[in-house]
């Protein structure tokens, strides 16, 4: 995982076996003013994982930023579906095709 600049860039897997260390990740990085987060990588997701991003949406959205997900993998969007948190989870920009 790579976070430049002012976005958080999650690759691989975001579930229960790494929340862990995306939690910690998104945390260190929201605190640093990230206000992007880009899914474009993200090969497999969980609800532990679809918790977290809605977490970082909320702590974002309480230190006065506006939370953006950036390019959300087919695995994001399906996974958001699923859970019923499309509008959770909004603005989601440039989805899968």
């Amino acid at each position: 995982m790579t976070a430049p600049g002012d976005t958080v860039a999650l690759d691989g897997d975001v579930n229960i076996y790494r929340a862990a260390e995306v939690r910690e990740l998104l945390l260190t990085r929201i605190a640093a003013g990230a206000h992007r987060i880009d899914l474009s990588r993200v090969q497999e997701v969980d609800s532990s994982g679809v918790q977290l991003l809605v977490a970082a949406r909320r702590s974002i959205e309480a230190a006065g930023g506006v939370a953006e997900f950036v390019a959300p993998s087919q695995a994001v969007v399906e996974a958001c579906a699923i859970l019923g948190l499309n509008v959770d989870l909004s603005p989601i920009r440039g989805g899968a095709r």
